[in-house]
């Protein structure tokens, strides 16, 4: 029943996968908590000497690229008017102008997406990896393992960094593991009802029996 049931989410997802292959968007908003303007970096770092000054709330921004350290590479027009290239955190990236955090108190970080010009190496890649998925024979638990203490990791709709990230997670965040390919998990979040794709080396497998 229940390689029947993993077996039905799988057909599912590539559905998904085909119906969504065109999902990228170049053009986003910023969509802070609290309506303050996102700091804007010359560097994907948070420091004093990185910083380059401010973008207001649900202002639209040309997002480069997005990468799988949770920053987005954006064209940024300077106080003298020259555009160059900077660095926001994507986490405050929406395609709805207005954003949409599902409620005030929950961190609840926004869906980024890869630009359209990168979306032919994403699908190439999604189409590897979906190759050799195979469902688990009996569903396991991980934990959320970002490369820092402080960092996020991003649930993916597709086995791909290039993938828009539907949400993230902090570290020991705990996913249940559906399938896999070679490099990622497809997992459930219990919590928020997800399901989606997330790096193997971004997390650790729980023993059986260890948790409460």
């Amino acid at each position: 029943m229940k390689k029947r049931f993993q077996s039905l989410l799988l057909c599912v997802f590539i559905l998904a996968f085909i119906s969504v292959s065109s999902a990228f968007a170049e053009t986003m908003y910023i969509s802070t908590r609290d309506g303050d303007p996102l700091n804007v970096r010359n560097k994907p770092e948070i420091s004093a000497d990185t910083l380059l000054g401010s973008i207001p709330n649900r202002t639209a921004v040309d997002v480069i690229s997005i990468g799988s350290d949770g920053w987005a590479k954006i064209n940024y027009q300077t106080d003298t008017g020259r555009t160059i290239i900077a660095y926001v955190s994507c986490r405050y990236l929406s395609y709805d102008k207005d954003g949409y955090y599902r409620s005030k108190e929950a961190d609840v970080p926004l869906p980024t997406a890869a630009p359209r010009e990168t979306a032919d190496q994403s699908m190439d890649e999604m189409n590897n990896e979906l190759k050799n998925a195979k469902a688990v024979d009996e569903p396991f638990t991980v934990l959320v393992r970002p490369s820092r203490s402080s960092g996020r990791v991003n649930l993916r709709w597709g086995p791909s960094n290039k993938a828009r990230a539907i949400l993230s997670y902090p570290a020991n965040k705990q996913l249940t593991v559906l399938l896999e390919t070679i490099n990622w998990y497809q997992v459930h979040d219990p919590e928020e009802g997800y399901t989606g794709f997330i790096a193997k080396k971004y997390v650790s497998i729980v023993p059986s029996g260890i948790l409460e």
